[in-house]
């Protein structure tokens, strides 16, 4: 309950009151007396001989100022409660330079404090005047030639006198400001407005004017501050506030070259910056800036296109700062930096400092070019983190400088975010979601749509998603990093799948890892842009070149142990294995070999080595079964990539494929040519290099189970029931023995190729001799019935370079007059060797033969075996080719005509494609000749058939008879 007051207590509040109403009376009562006997002095005696004080005044000021002043003409008269005078042609010397400030009019009320403070306080006010500023290169200001500054205490008496007068108004003058020490141009304000007034509690400054056109369009400046003795200005304390419409930057910035320099550029703004002990303790600005082009100190220029915004820069006592801008909007030459953006926050610099920065909606990529012009990706954050995208809600804490803090702390909501590798962590571009981090390890959650993830340290190629979500933890102590995958989903248009998994890295060598990934299905030709780089460049690019179809399922990925021992040869150290099932791929090992079709297969990169095992496949539509294809060292400078397979089908298609195949090349044409029926097995293994200038390695084991076969381009006949194994090499051929059936016999086929890369053939059979001659002697072939045993001798490279035949001829027998013809039981040994024609004769062969001492002969054969011009010597050398035709020539003791000329008629009958009209010639030189029961001896005669009718024409000479017959 509230206690009523007592009546006494009423009545001292009256009393009190009554009291400070009586002083108050008083005081006004004697200040007004004091006025009126003032105003009375004034007016009665001071004003009617004022011009008398004139010399008294002048002396007065010159010693206020300390200088000499004179006055041209003193008037005045009463103003409100105090008088007012006018001085004219106002003089005040300056002794130093010799050039003294004059002033045409000004106007002074002495103010009641000069009573107290006994000294002239003066109201002043100047009309019209010229106010020249200078600073010299010395440093030194002077006003009209006056030092203001660095002068002794005395010489700034005319400074500190006008800072204790009530106030100084100086209308419609020039202002005007050189700066000789910064060599900058002069600065002209016209109808410039200056006004100083001394305050209670400081001072107050006002100065306006008009720019001239060069710096802009209007320009105010005021000041207020504490300090009475400009001797002492970095004790003062205060603030100074300055506005400029349409400024030009490039003039105004000379003026604070300790912040950079504006190039180019046209703004409005504000500034206000307070001071105290002589340093800037807190700015406020609000700016707009247009088209500027800004150099910061020491460093590179950048492009300003708009710059606005409302900042606050206060510098706390213990030498922090503390910075708050709000409505930001900065444009890079990229586009806008910050869109309304803001920044709170407070920083130390120096060793000991620290601080911590908020700000919101950032495009980092458009801040790069300030970054860089600033030369803050000096800072290995920034330099080693490189981001770009949108920015919101950030907070950055460092401790220490901030070109190298010794810690760290950083996160924020990002859109579009992208930064490159460093270290150990990868890169992404194009993310949204949250990250948090410091020196001792951070946090990344991702959910985005479109990215890209670039991870050199196990990828070789970035990896592209078309969605992306992943949460990924780091930590880092004591120079040891560990990454956590606690899952990461992906998906693009080759594959989608899941990661999850951790690496480990204990400060040196490449650390350890432990991932796992699972891929449900994926474009087998995409396969290689999905393996870690430690498969290697040269099977990663045998892999994209090689895969061109078919699909991955069910792809598993492990990846565990100490990577600087992978990729874990024979298991030790860890595990590197991808498996995936392979559906209708395609295979090209290697260019120039057909492709390998319709592929189901088991895919296994396994620690040092890939190996695909086919189930299905199939080349050049012969199928293929047990097909492995596999790598040894994935990672070796000289990968080699192992093929084999088998293959049972019909041999024309075995044929047909390594007839497309480079095989076919490197033996000539050997298999091309071929042709064959039946079934046969091929065993096939191929050693490709994947680098390098080695050659293509090539093994092929063929089989056949009785097959025909004609080897097109070599004068040999039809194979049959061949049986058997031919091995072909990338050198050549070889068999140890093939057993076939050949010119109506059994024989045997052996091959070799030797280190000039020619392929040897060696056979040898009985054979129905009538068969033989017809393929290699057909003007013989008619005569010939049996068999005999056959061997022979044949080389091929590019085609065929010789062919030799042997035989006994024992089983054989020859239809034949004497001494040519045989028995079967007789022996007459045979050699025949066969080469290609001079180039003349495009295609044909070139035989010669000896047939014992008795014949010997050379013949032309045709493409298909076709006699074109043959010569038989008999007892005699054959001679030279007819142009055309047979030539048997005969030197013998004795010849009967009767015998021999029905014989030579079936040289020709005898041949596999008789020539109709081909022309005999047939020329005889013996002791002693007969015919029809005449006997000539010393004959020399010519026989010719000259194809045309079987008509003969011959010449005779001998001892008994010479002629012509026709």
């Amino acid at each position: 309950m509230k206690k009523p007051s007592s009546p006494l207590s009423h009545i001292h509040v009256l009393r009190v009151l009554k009291r400070s109403l009586l002083v108050m009376a008083v005081s006004l009562f004697t200040a007004s007396a004091l006025v009126f006997a003032a105003f009375s002095a004034f007016t009665f005696w001071l004003l009617p001989n004022l011009d008398q004080y004139r010399p008294r005044l002048e002396q007065s000021l010159s010693g206020a100022l300390g200088h000499r002043v004179s006055i041209g003409r003193l008037s005045g008269r009463w103003l409100d409660v105090a008088p007012q005078f006018e001085l004219s042609g106002v003089s005040i010397a300056n002794p130093v330079s010799g050039q003294a400030l004059t002033l045409s009019r000004v106007t002074v009320q002495p103010s009641w404090t000069s009573l107290w403070a006994w000294e002239p306080r003066l109201a002043v006010r100047v009309d019209g005047p010229s106010v020249e500023l200078r600073r010299s290169a010395a440093g030194i200001i002077y006003l009209n030639g006056f030092d203001l500054t660095s002068a002794p205490s005395g010489d700034n008496a005319l400074g500190n006198w006008l800072l204790r007068q009530p106030s100084l108004e100086i209308l419609n003058a020039r202002l005007s400001w050189q700066d000789e020490r910064l060599g900058l141009p002069r600065l002209d304000l016209q109808r410039g407005q200056l006004t100083l007034e001394r305050q209670l509690l400081g001072h107050r400054l006002q100065l306006s004017g008009v720019p001239a056109a060069s710096l802009g369009k209007g320009f105010q400046l005021g000041a207020n501050w504490r300090g009475d003795d400009i001797n002492g200005w970095q004790q003062w304390s205060g603030s100074v506030k300055v506005a400029l419409n349409g400024a030009r930057a490039d003039i105004w910035s000379r003026y604070m070259r300790e912040l950079g320099v504006l190039h180019r550029g046209e703004g409005d703004g504000t500034l206000e910056i307070s001071f105290s002990d002589g340093s800037v303790s807190s700015l406020q600005a609000d700016v707009s800036v247009r088209d500027a082009a800004y150099t910061p100190p020491s460093s590179r220029e950048l492009a300003l296109p708009q710059l606005q915004g409302k900042l606050q820069l206060d510098r706390q006592f213990n030498g922090s700062y503390k910075i708050a801008a709000s409505d930001l909007t900065l444009a890079s030459a990229t586009g806008l930096a910050f869109d309304k953006s803001s920044i709170k926050g407070q920083w130390r610099p120096g060793a000991k400092g620290g601080g911590e920065l908020t700000l919101d909606n950032v495009n980092v990529g458009h801040l790069t070019p300030f970054i860089h012009a600033l030369g803050v990706d000096a800072n290995p954050l920034f330099a080693r983190f490189s981001p770009s995208g949108a920015l919101h809600e950030v907070t950055v804490a460092w401790q220490g400088p901030v070109e190298a803090p010794t810690s760290f702390k950083a996160k924020s909501r990002f859109e579009a975010l992208g930064w490159q590798p460093f270290g150990d962590l990868p890169g992404v571009s194009g993310v949204s979601g949250r990250i948090e981090f410091s020196e001792a390890g951070g946090r990344l959650a991702l959910d985005t749509g479109k990215a890209e993830v670039n991870y050199p340290a196990v990828f070789a190629q970035a990896l592209p998603f078309d969605r992306l979500s992943a949460d990924v933890e780091w930590s880092q102590r004591d120079g040891k990093l560990g990454i956590d995958f606690h899952k990461v989903a992906f998906a693009n248009a080759d594959l989608s799948g899941e990661l999850h998994g951790g690496y480990r890295h204990a400060g040196s060598g490449s650390g350890s890892v432990d991932l796992s990934a699972s891929v449900a299905q994926l474009k087998a030709a995409r396969v290689a842009a999905y393996l870690p780089r430690h498969v290697g460049e040269h099977t990663a690019g045998w892999l994209r070149q090689g895969l061109q179809d078919g699909i991955a399922r069910n792809v598993k990925m492990k990846l565990a142990g100490d990577l600087d021992q992978f990729p874990f040869a024979g298991g030790k150290g860890g595990e590197f294995l991808v498996e995936a099932d392979i559906e209708k791929a395609r295979l090209l090992f290697q260019p120039g070999w057909p492709t390998i079709d319709d592929i189901d297969a088991k895919l296994r990169f396994r620690n040092e080595g890939m190996q695909v095992l086919a189930q299905k496949a199939s080349t050049a539509v012969v199928p293929l079964r047990d097909v492995s294809v596999g790598i040894d060292e994935l990672g070796a400078d000289v990968p080699w990539l192992k093929i084999d397979g088998r293959v049972d089908d019909r041999l024309d298609r075995m044929l047909a494929y390594t007839a497309k195949s480079p095989v076919d090349g490197w033996l000539g044409g050997f298999t091309g040519r071929a042709r064959a029926t039946g079934a046969a097995a091929l065993q096939l293994k191929l050693e490709v290099p994947l680098a390098g200038n080695e050659n293509v390695k090539v093994r092929g084991d063929l089989d056949f189970h009785g097959n025909q076969l004609k080897l097109g381009g070599l004068p040999l006949p039809e194979l049959n029931a061949v049986q058997g194994r031919l091995t072909f090499t990338e050198r050549g051929v070889d068999s140890k023995g093939l057993q076939l059936k050949a010119f109506g016999g059994p024989f045997r086929l052996a091959a070799r190729t030797g280190a000039d890369k020619r392929m040897r053939f060696e056979v040898a059979g009985e054979a129905d001799g009538k068969a033989v001659l017809r393929q290699y002697l057909p003007p013989l072939a008619a005569l010939a019935g049996g068999h005999a045993r056959f061997e022979g001798q044949f080389a091929v490279r590019d085609g065929l370079e010789s062919l030799a035949l042997t035989s006994s001829l024992k089983g054989l027998s020859l239809d034949a007059p004497k001494p040519f013809g045989k028995a079967a039981d007789d022996s007459m040994p045979l050699q025949l060797q066969l080469k290609p024609a001079p180039a003349r004769f495009p295609g044909a062969m070139r035989l010669e033969f000896q047939l014992a001492e008795q014949m010997a002969g050379q013949l032309r054969l045709g493409p298909d075996g076709e006699l074109q011009a043959g010569a038989l010597g008999i007892g005699r050398r054959a001679g030279e080719l007819p142009a055309n035709g047979l030539a048997l020539r005969l030197q013998l003791p004795r010849i009967d005509l009767d015998e021999w000329l029905p014989w030579s008629a079936r040289l020709n009958g005898g041949m596999a494609q008789p020539q109709s009209g081909m022309p005999l010639l047939i020329d005889i030189d013996t002791p002693e000749l007969s015919a029809a029961g005449f006997t000539l001896h010393q004959v020399s005669a010519k026989m010719a058939n000259r194809g045309s009718g079987g008509q003969w024409g011959a010449q005779l000479r001998s001892r008994e008879a010479a002629g012509e017959l026709d």
